[in-house]
């Protein structure tokens, strides 16, 4: 298993991964480097993100990513900004893949294109509780929902 650790002399923003002769470094603006055997393989690029603050149910948001090319991954994450359901300000949640429930037109589908991610939100969005865990429809006033594009490129 991978001990993560700022790197001595270096950035405190930067951490680095090892195990064996690899080395993964993650830095402070989300680009993530991949070393073996002392020679750079590859990087993932994070593109600018779209940020709801707070959540804006039944809407739809498009912003441009800057990565140039369509997004190998798109990732949904919420963040707690007024304590509800057994979450405190800074808890995040990822969403995963599909945020979204089949029954009732709830959560958000997210689209990513060469050069956009648009995120369209339904009236209500839902999450387990971390308190009792049931389902929910969170008090989008007390979340943030960024939403990011990344890409890994092969050197």
């Amino acid at each position: 298993m991978a001990q993560l650790s700022p790197p001595p002399n270096r950035d405190p923003f930067i951490i680095e991964g090892k195990e064996g002769n690899s080395s993964i470094w993650m830095s402070w603006f989300a680009q993530l480097s991949i070393v073996v055997n002392g020679i750079l393989r590859g990087t993932t690029l994070r593109g600018i993100p779209i940020v709801q603050d707070p959540i804006v149910l039944s809407s739809t948001t498009t912003g441009a990513h800057n990565l140039g090319v369509k997004p190998q991954c798109i990732t949904v994450v919420l963040e707690n900004k007024i304590a509800e359901y057994g979450y405190v300000p800074g808890d995040q949640i990822i969403m995963g893949p599909f945020a979204q429930s089949q029954a009732g037109g709830s959560g958000c589908t997210v689209q990513g294109s060469s050069t956009d991610i648009t995120v369209i939100t339904a009236p209500a969005f839902p999450i387990v509780r971390k308190d009792t865990h049931a389902a929910g429809d969170n008090t989008a006033a007390n979340w943030i929902l960024e939403v990011a594009a990344f890409n890994f490129v092969r050197v």
